[in-house]
């Protein structure tokens, strides 16, 4: 086992470990988009997964200057990467508490084990 699948395992099993510190998630990915010609409209179809967080407010990591304009909440989701089956890209949203939120910044550590996301609330 190469060092970054030790990472990776390592990561998992600490989420795992964490309990009820991780929260649960919902990461809406955009899937493929159609155009229907025959009415003008374009449909896409969103895949929606669940994965365990850690979610602590952007002011409290520092996080400046990706925050849009205007006071929508901005918040930091950390996870274990492998527990998403997609790339996560700056098209998708995260539902949080109800809430929605777009995802702003990605952030992967080297070993590809960890990923955060910088997150604010849609209005």
């Amino acid at each position: 086992m190469g060092l970054r699948a030790t990472i990776a395992s390592a990561v998992g099993t600490a989420f795992n470990a964490i309990g009820d510190v991780a929260v649960s998630v919902t990461y809406r990915s955009k899937g493929s988009q159609a155009y229907n010609p025959a009415t003008g409209a374009v449909s896409s179809t969103d895949v929606d997964y669940t994965i365990q967080c850690i979610i602590e407010s952007a002011a409290d990591e520092g996080v400046e200057n990706v925050i849009r304009s205007g006071d929508a909440p901005t918040l930091c989701m950390t996870f274990d990467l492998s527990s998403l089956a997609v790339t996560p890209d700056t098209g998708d949203v995260v539902v949080y508490g109800g809430d929605t939120y777009s995802v702003d910044v990605i952030e992967i550590d080297p070993a590809g084990a960890t990923c955060k996301l910088t997150v604010s609330e849609v209005s």
